[in-house]
């Protein structure tokens, strides 16, 4: 069995990564080409910051029985929109 902060930094780079192409792709169906460019660039300082913040905070200041509930909470609050929505 793997360490789970070692699962929680492989989990959140997917997720990041699936983030990333499903907020794209919402912007091109809902947003008007024009302010796509002025979105994008002021989503990706933000996701940066919260997924670096996100990273101190899991892998310094989380004991390891509360990451791996907190991955549990996400994962299965992922499943459960994709699912249902």
């Amino acid at each position: 069995m793997s360490n789970p902060k070692t699962t929680a930094a492989t989990t959140t780079f997917f997720i990041f990564s699936n983030s990333l192409a499903g907020i794209f792709s919402r912007i091109n169906k809902i947003i008007p080409a024009i302010l796509e460019n002025q979105i994008i660039t002021t989503l990706i300082p933000v996701v940066v910051v919260a997924a670096l913040i996100g990273g101190h905070i899991g892998s310094r200041k989380l004991s390891q029985e509360n990451v791996r509930k907190i991955i549990g909470i996400i994962l299965i609050s992922i499943g459960l929109l994709l699912i249902f929505y």
